[in-house]
């Protein structure tokens, strides 16, 4: 037996000696370290041994070794013991801090176990917020003071041994103390909040502070709760109030709570029933008492008004069958007992804006519709006392003026004044009425003539054709703008020029001329070189083989038979036209640089850019330049000329520098007032035209830039553009500010200060604060009437007005 033992020992020893280094020295660790060993059982999950050999070894010096508490702590973490897991990782932490006293030691350890002072140290931590994660409370200030008392009592045994640096003296015991202070803070809040007490709340407001220097002191998150628990005592005060409703109980509240956010509705809504309370006796005593006491009340202008006429104001009201009739729009009683099949609310005195649908024409009446036999439309006029306004009825009304409505019947047109006269009878096939000149043409069928304000023809049909600026001479009814006060016309095959009382002027043998600006028109002779004229037909320039209108009655592009270029341009300043001093080989383009006009030209493959003063301000023969939008002069090139397959890009010239510019891009956007869009990676970004980048942020939020925006493009209105992105859209100034976050729902503009938005309820009508107007709707009328909206509810079409009243009978 004992010659058996020898040999297995011989065994064994030989193949430990074929084992590779590493292998070798942990095993004779394993076999002679103790602390060693129980530290790989653990590693190897087998807990009983490594316990085993860990009570074997309570008694030595070992438990000097911060790897005994180690291991002790990951025992008792996998038994689930977390308090007992967390006296060892402190054992743990204040041991090795010792053993750091002593170099050698401290490195033998390093060497051995690979775990160092900093792991322990995190191992001590995860476990301090491992028993904050888990026995904390959400409702109990009891339980969380007993487990901060713990953690006190954690802070005060390591203070006295670990120096202030260690991570969880200085950070993770620092913290969650803080947590858990903030937690009962918030515990006490939300008990507070849940009570819904308005003298709980006002005591724990008194509680947190009572003056500025106080407040200011709090902790940032009680800061916060202050400011919340007040917010709610406002709101929950203001409930009663509400529930209250009375002019007098508001009025107290905003003198009692001044500072109150809910001040002003307050204020708004003793206004609003001061004045319905004057609505309801409709006296003059009350609406004089109501604009004492509300000198800036919401309902001052309507106040002053009943006061002043004192008369019931009708308004429209759609029934449940289509029809609409006239109601008092105070008390919803009907006013006029006719039904129409679409009617307009009285047009009042106080009426100013003026629509394209004529409802406001007439004042004092109302524009209202039935349908005729035959089902066709006829638009009339009413009194307030439902009295049609004369016997004439049209089968449109368009309001094209102040002072002007075309009419039609059966598609012949005529010409209306504000007071429902026939300047013109509905019997011509084509008007054409200058709205600011007040003059106008009209076509018989066969001849034009002209007409006054008045409606009186001032000259015979004896016209074949009218010149109309832009693309409005084929339309039935226009509004062309005649300058200088002349008209041309054609009769047979020659020209002629009226002015505005009717009188001719003869202009000679030209073929064409174009309508006149600037007291200038550009005509063709019989052997089509061109010419400037005058109002007169006299020459004003030099004859060329070709005149192209770069800017009407200022600049003309001018083909000469000059050997230096074939191309120029004609200036026309104070009445004198002379050719400037730019020549091109190509004919000249202009740039418009937002009313900072210049010129392109190309002599001798050199490109030329001159500003309007004829200087010469950029030349080179790098480059393809091009006009681009009528705005900008672009230069496509290479983004990297030493790369062969260098993609193209785009650089506008900038009129700051005389150059072009530094940045490039895939396209370019023209915008208005000096301003562009750089479009590059689907990615859009707004710059000044100088290369200033305006990048697009939110002022409130303190936003530097929004990266992802995919389009912005102009609007109808001059100081706002659209960002979009691919989801969503906001407005923007020309500064790139936002009027209001991003939203994925689409936005149109509304007449001159609102805006339409699209969301999942139906549209809303939105100020540019996306304040909400009105909504949801499924359509709302362009067409509107001044303090009424027309609104489409899916079935009928309803009024409602500025207070949001909608005059309409429900399903």
């Amino acid at each position: 037996l004992c010659t058996m033992r020898l040999f297995l020992f011989f065994l064994c020893a030989t193949l430990i000696c074929f084992l590779p280094e590493n292998a070798q020295a942990q095993y004779w660790r394993t076999l002679t370290n103790p602390l060693y060993r129980a530290h790989a059982k653990i590693n190897e999950n087998q807990i009983v041994i490594a316990e085993k050999i860990l009570n074997k070894r309570q008694y030595t010096a070992d438990t000097l070794n911060p790897i005994y508490w180690h291991s002790r702590t990951r025992i008792a973490e996998a038994k689930l013991q977390l308090d007992t897991a967390l006296f060892n990782a402190r054992k743990s932490v204040l041991a090795v801090q010792m053993l750091q006293n002593n170099t050698e030691l401290y490195s033998e350890f390093l060497r051995l176990y690979i775990i160092d002072a900093y792991y322990l140290n995190l191992y001590y931590r995860k476990l301090l917020y491992q028993k904050y994660d888990s026995q904390r409370s959400l409702t109990s200030t009891i339980a969380n003071n007993k487990l901060l008392g713990y953690y006190l009592q954690e802070s005060q045994i390591i203070a006295a041994q670990l120096p202030l640096s260690n991570i969880n003296r200085r950070i993770t015991l620092p913290l969650i103390t803080e947590n858990l202070n903030a937690l009962n803070d918030s515990i006490v809040f939300n008990r507070v909040i849940q009570s819904r007490n308005t003298q709980k709340t006002w005591d724990y407001l008194q509680e947190l502070g009572t003056n500025s220097d106080q407040l200011n002191q709090l902790p940032a998150h009680l800061k916060s709760f202050y400011l919340q628990a007040r917010d709610s005592f406002y709101i929950w005060t203001y409930e009663k109030v509400l529930q209250k409703h009375t002019e007098q109980d508001f009025l107290d509240f905003i003198k009692t709570y001044p500072s109150a956010p809910q001040s002003a509705h307050a204020l708004a809504q003793a206004d609003e029933l001061a004045f319905a309370q004057c609505r309801n006796s409709h006296s003059a005593p009350d609406y004089t008492q109501y604009l004492e006491k509300y000198p800036y009340g919401k309902y001052r202008k309507q106040a002053k008004m009943l006061l002043r006429y004192l008369t019931v104001v009708p308004v429209p009201f759609a029934r449940a069958d289509g029809k609409y009739v006239f109601v008092d729009s105070l008390n919803m009683r009907p006013w006029i007992d006719s039904a129409y099949d679409f009617a307009y609310p009285f047009c009042l005195k106080y009426h100013t804006q003026w629509n394209t649908n004529a409802a406001t024409l007439i004042s004092g009446c109302a524009l209202v519709m039935k349908k005729d036999d035959f089902d066709r439309n006829q638009w009339f006029y009413i009194e307030k006392d439902g009295t049609p306004f004369n016997d004439k009825r049209y089968d449109e009304i368009r309001q094209i003026s102040p002072k002007h409505a075309v009419v039609s019947i059966s598609n012949h047109f005529g010409l209306i004044d504000l007071h429902g006269r026939e300047l013109l009878p509905p019997i011509f096939e084509r008007i054409f009425f200058d709205t600011l000149n007040e003059i106008g043409t009209v076509y018989n069928g066969e001849f034009w003539a002209l007409f006054n304000k008045y409606g009186k023809r001032i000259s015979p049909f004896e016209y074949k054709e009218i010149a109309s600026p832009g693309d409005e001479s084929d339309l039935p009814v226009a509004f062309p703008k005649f300058q200088d006060n002349r008209i041309l016309v054609r009769k047979e095959n020659d020209l002629l020029v009226l002015d505005f009382e009717g009188n001719k002027h003869f202009l000679g043998t030209f073929t064409h001329i174009t309508p006149f600006t600037n007291h200038l028109a550009l005509a063709t002779l019989p052997d089509n070189r061109q010419l400037l004229i005058d109002t007169s037909g006299k020459a004003k320039s030099d004859t060329f083989t070709r005149l192209n209108i770069l800017v009407p009655g200022r600049y003309y592009s001018a083909e000469t038979a000059n050997k230096k270029g074939r191309f120029g341009v004609l200036s026309v300043e104070n009445e004198r036209t002379a050719l400037m001093q730019i020549r091109s080989d190509i004919p000249v383009e202009m740039a418009w640089y937002w009313n900072n006009t210049h010129f392109l030209s190309k002599t001798n493959g050199e490109w030329q850019i001159y500003n309007s003063q004829d200087s010469m301000v950029f030349k080179s023969k790098i480059g393809e330049i091009k006009t681009h939008a009528q705005t900008l002069f672009v230069q496509t090139t290479k983004k990297n000329p030493k790369i062969r397959n260098s993609p193209w890009v785009k650089k506008w010239y900038n009129p700051y520098s005389h150059s072009f510019s530094q940045a490039t891009a895939q396209e370019i956007g023209v915008l208005q007032e000096e301003r562009i869009v750089l479009y590059e990676n689907n990615k859009a970004q707004l710059f000044h035209v100088n290369e200033t980048p305006l990048p697009v942020f939110h002022e409130a939020k303190n936003v530097a830039e929004v990266s992802d925006i995919r389009e912005i493009y102009r609007m109808n209105r001059n100081q706002l553009l659209v960002a979009k992105t691919d989801t969503s859209q906001t407005l923007i100034d020309l500064n790139g500010k936002m009027l209001f976050e991003f939203s994925p729902n689409e936005i149109e503009e509304f007449g001159r200060e609102y805006f339409i938005q699209y969301q999942e309820k139906g549209q809303f009508l939105i100020d540019k604060y996306q304040h909400q107007i009105l909504g949801p709707f499924q359509e709302i009328n362009e067409e509107g009437f001044q303090g009424y909206y027309l609104i489409n509810d899916g079935k009928k079409w309803v009024w409602i007005d500025a207070r949001k009243r909608r005059f309409g009978e429900s399903e």
